[in-house]
C-alpha cells in the first residue's frame, strides 16, 4: 500500500482538520519507531581505509548505538568505550568512529587491463593477472564495466586464480571492453537499518515498510493522534490500546518469521 492509500483510508474513518504532513508524520513515528524497537534488520557500509589514520566517518545515519559489528580485513572488532581505547576495537571520541590500533595497511584493489575481462551471470574471468585480494565470504565492489548494471556491490563465493564466482544472476554475461577495477574493502560496518523518512513529494510512490497485513498498526495509531489533538482522550487511550495489542502481535509474527542475524552478512527478513 502506498502513503497516499493510507492516508486517503485514515481521513475517509476519521476525519480531520491535520493536513497531509501531519498524518505523515504519525506514520513515520510508526516506522522509525518499529525499526529501533522491534524490526532487526541491517545493513552494511563499507570505508575506504587510509593507511595510519585512525577517525573515519560515521555511515550516514549511523550512530554507535546503531552499529551491530565492525570487521576489519574480515575480523571482527570488539565495541570498546573511551576507558578501554589502547585495547583492540573501535569506540566513538568525539564525532568519530575511531579505530584501535590503527590500520598500516590500506584497501586492496585488482585493476585489469582493457578486454581482459569476461562476465559470466555468476562469474568475472580474466585472461590476465591472476585475481588478488579476495577471499570467499567478501563483499567486493566492482567498477569500470562497460555495462552499468556490473558495476556494483557483491560477494564472492569461491575464489581461483582467474575467476571468482558469485551468487546466480549476479551480472550481465558478455566480454568487456574496458578495464575493470574489483576494490576489496578492508572496513565493514554493520548496522541497523531504518526506512528513509517518508516525505510529501514522494507520498505516491512510496510504499508502507510493513507487511500489509499489519497496516492496521498505522491506522490506530493515527486514530489515537487524531482523537487525542480533539482533546477526545477516551477514544484516543482506546486507539492506542488497539495499537498497542497489534504491535503485541506483529512482534509475535516477527520474532516467528525474521532470518536471525548472521556475522558478516545481510539479512532481511
Amino acid at each position: 500500500m502506498t502513503a497516499t492509500a493510507l492516508i486517503a483510508s485514515i481521513l475517509a474513518k476519521m476525519p480531520s482538520t491535520l493536513n497531509t504532513q501531519d498524518i505523515l508524520d504519525f506514520i513515520n513515528d510508526v516506522e522509525q519507531q518499529l525499526y529501533t524497537d522491534t524490526i532487526k534488520e541491517f545493513t552494511s557500509t563499507y570505508i575506504p581505509i587510509v593507511v595510519n589514520q585512525q577517525q573515519y566517518s560515521f555511515p550516514t545515519g549511523v550512530n554507535l548505538l546503531d552499529i551491530e559489528s565492525v570487521f576489519l580485513y574480515r575480523v571482527g572488532l570488539p565495541k570498546r568505550d573511551l576507558r578501554q581505547k589502547d585495547r583492540r576495537g573501535y569506540y566513538r571520541e568525539g564525532d568519530k568512529l575511531t579505530l584501535s590500533p590503527v590500520s598500516a595497511v590500506s584497501d586492496t584493489s585488482y585493476v585489469s587491463g582493457a578486454g581482459a575481462i569476461t562476465f559470466g551471470t555468476n562469474t568475472v574471468t580474466t585472461t590476465g593477472a591472476d585475481f588478488t585480494g579476495a577471499a570467499v565470504g567478501d563483499t567486493v565492489l566492482i567498477s569500470g564495466a562497460t555495462t552499468a548494471g556490473n558495476n556494483k556491490y557483491a560477494t564472492v563465493i569461491t575464489v581461483a586464480a582467474k575467476v571468482l564466482t558469485f551468487p546466480a544472476s549476479t551480472f550481465t554475461a558478455g566480454l568487456d571492453a574496458a578495464a575493470v577495477t574489483i576494490y576489496v574493502p578492508a572496513l565493514e560496518v554493520i548496522s541497523r537499518y531504518k526506512p528513509a523518512l517518508k516525505l510529501i513529494a514522494n507520498i505516491a510512490t512510496d510504499t508502507l515498510a510493513l507487511p500489509d497485513a499489519y497496516v492496521d498498526l498505522y491506522r490506530y495509531y493515527c486514530y489515537a493522534q487524531i482523537a487525542a489533538l480533539r482533546e477526545n482522550y477516551d477514544v484516543s487511550n482506546n486507539w492506542l490500546a488497539s495499537y498497542r495489542n497489534r504491535l503485541n502481535e506483529f512482534r509475535i509474527y516477527y520474532n516467528n518469521n525474521s532470518p536471525r542475524m548472521q556475522s558478516h552478512y545481510n539479512r532481511r527478513w
